[in-house]
């Protein structure tokens, strides 16, 4: 089986603690980890193959090709260029085939990972999960790059995909050719793929890609019990400021990968920059993220609580999700109760 992720520098201490928590709490000791790094300093590169023990990690340059290809291609904040890599998996692994789980790397394994590399996929493609945005954004997400009001709308964070069939129907590249026609795309490689795989993705339970855009509509709980949490948007934990359920264990992760040592961020202006002279202090450097402080950092950890396996914890339904499958029951695109990860 194999595991793969993109990131950049800006995202290398994240796919970190991804790694670390693959190896800790995915329970696929056999799995084959395959991290693309998009200019990537060997530093970087040196902390992530210490994140794990025992897994097969394998870290990879972008070939420069494909650097240059993605450069030329739409891509914003939430999205940077490194994100459309994940569209050419089928290139980039061209002597694999089978299955390949895509992990966005400001994700966090919680639970195990092996049902999705034993259900039946059902001739489908890839499978992911359904954007949770309300209605009414789903009509709009849809409505903007042309599809009707009512289609299925999937997050590109966690997918499951049949490397053959997505080498084999080039999916990869008729997305970049819908983004390069698509400049205006609010959130191009994802837009992509809802637009050129559309009704071929089955859909998972919420539990394998759980995230929300509104804080603090969803218990702590219940990201406990799911298996990947997705820090989406802008609220990561890298930030002293995050208020997610997880943060507290996103940093007790990333206490045990090389990263110990490095103060995550904060948006708070630093002390002395507010006792500077109103001339000297421009709204863009007291906007800036700069590092924690050893001393702020110290005090962050400080407060964190004492570490808690996940896998100890029980756990709960998610929206009535059953708890032994890999796949949704309802709906004419979902996998139904028959499915193996269903038993």
């Amino acid at each position: 089986m194999i595991i793969a992720c993109v990131t950049d520098h800006q995202y290398a201490d994240m796919a970190g603690v991804l790694l670390h928590s693959i190896e800790a709490n995915g329970q696929v000791p056999d799995a084959r980890v395959v991290v693309f790094g998009h200019d990537l300093p060997e530093t970087d590169e040196e902390r992530l193959r210490g994140c794990v023990e025992h897994l097969t990690l394998e870290v990879r340059d972008i070939p420069a090709a494909v650097a240059d290809r993605i450069k030329e291609l739409p891509s914003n904040q939430l999205f940077p260029a490194a994100s459309s890599v994940r569209l050419l998996l089928g290139d980039l692994l061209p002597d694999d085939s089978g299955r390949v789980l895509y992990l966005d790397s400001d994700t966090l394994v919680n639970g195990s990972l092996r049902p999705l590399f034993t259900m039946q996929m059902r001739g489908r493609i890839a499978a992911a999960v359904q954007d949770p945005a309300h209605p009414d954004m789903q009509r709009l997400m849809n409505r903007r790059i042309g599809r009707a009001e009512d289609a299925v709308y999937v997050n590109s964070g966690v997918l499951l995909i049949e490397l053959g069939r997505w080498r084999h129907e080039r999916v990869g590249e008729r997305c970049l050719d819908w983004m390069a026609a698509h400049p205006e795309a609010a959130l191009p490689d994802q837009d992509a793929l809802n637009v050129v795989l559309g009704g071929e993705f089955a859909l998972l339970d919420r539990r394998w890609n759980l995230f929300t855009e509104v804080p603090g509509c969803i218990p702590a709980e219940r990201y406990s019990a799911a298996t990947v949490v997705h820090f989406s948007g802008y609220a990561k934990p890298t930030f002293a400021e995050c208020t997610h359920p997880l943060a507290g264990e996103f940093i007790r992760l990333r206490l045990r990968t090389p990263w110990k040592d490095v103060p995550i961020l904060t948006r708070r202006p630093h002390s002395g920059l507010l006792g500077l002279p109103a001339r000297l202090r421009s709204r863009k450097t007291l906007d800036q993220p700069r590092s924690l402080t050893r001393a702020e950092y110290r005090a962050l950890l400080a407060r964190a609580e004492p570490p808690q396996s996940a896998l100890q914890k029980p756990r709960a339904d998610i929206d009535g999700e059953s708890q032994n499958g890999g796949v949704e029951q309802e709906g004419q695109d979902r996998m139904g109760k028959d499915d193996p990860a269903q038993a």
